[in-house]
């Protein structure tokens, strides 16, 4: 009875699958200009964005660069675990970047109360009771 009823979801998702729709993807310029920057925070692997309220936009990153880039290098540049941006109302607008600062050097944004080990956040959730920050903590052995 259980394989009649296995085989029979079987067949109905396989009847519900459909090809994904053909699509195209091409750069914006002017919302990849907003990341293109020499000075302050110069890039990062990880990225989320989360929607907030007034139609502005919070990105997390991971490993983030601070310093400068020249001739295509960065020079006098520091890696912090973590940092943000907020991006005012429409997409092609000025976005700001932030950062920690700790005995004048550049930080990570957000830090594990105990000091111990990192956090590269993930994502986010903004409601009426808050701002909600998904994040993983890593520790070092």
């Amino acid at each position: 009875m259980n394989f009649l009823k296995i085989a029979a979801f079987g067949l109905l998702c396989a009847a519900a699958w459909r090809a994904p729709a053909d699509f195209t993807t091409e750069p914006l310029p002017d919302h990849d200009a907003l990341f293109d920057r020499q000075e302050g925070w110069t890039g990062a692997d990880g990225a989320a964005s989360v929607p907030l309220a007034g139609g502005k936009v919070l990105w997390l990153f991971d490993d983030s660069w601070i310093g400068s880039i020249q001739d295509g290098k960065h020079i006098n540049a520091s890696m912090v675990s973590n940092t943000v941006a907020i991006q005012s109302k429409s997409a092609s607008s000025a976005i700001e970047f932030y950062h920690g600062m700790r005995n004048g050097k550049p930080a990570q944004f957000f830090f594990p109360a105990d000091g111990k080990g990192l956090f590269w956040p993930s994502s986010g959730i903004s409601t009426e009771k808050g701002l909600y920050l998904f994040m993983n903590r890593i520790l070092k052995k």
